[in-house]
């Protein structure tokens, strides 16, 4: 893994890059996957095989990226087919949300905006109007 200054470790991160400001809180686990600036994985929370703009909250207990089913993102499938899964700037994943692998969470998303807590493999979540 590579941190960058001003990381707070408090949980695991293994084969990872976090940017500046980024905190893993007790019990989080961060693997393979791309964190950017001031992002705040809450206790308990995996990330797996993802992509985090920056300002973004993982709830305590999500889970992001996980799962074993590859089918290509709904909305992107030539673009997210390899089992990433990206979260757009200032995005908050409500605690417990389980958010499978090629999912899209667009930037600014809350937890009003998710109407399940489980996103299957290739779904997206996008603001409501």
């Amino acid at each position: 893994s590579l941190l960058s200054n001003g990381c707070k470790i408090e949980g695991t991160v293994i084969n990872s890059l976090l940017s500046p400001g980024v905190r893993v809180e007790a019990g989080a686990v961060v693997r393979d996957s791309v964190i950017m600036n001031d992002t705040i994985i809450r206790a308990g929370a995996l990330v797996d095989r993802c992509i985090l703009d920056k300002d973004i909250e993982i709830g305590p207990g999500a889970q992001v990226g996980v799962g074993s089913d590859n089918t290509p993102n709904q909305l992107e499938p030539s673009n997210l087919n390899t089992g990433i899964t990206i979260v757009g700037k200032r995005a908050c994943i409500p605690a417990g949300a389980v958010i499978g692998r090629n999912c899209r969470i667009d930037p600014n998303t809350t937890g009003a905006d998710y109407e399940r807590l489980e996103v299957p493999s290739g779904g997206s979540v996008t603001q409501r109007q």
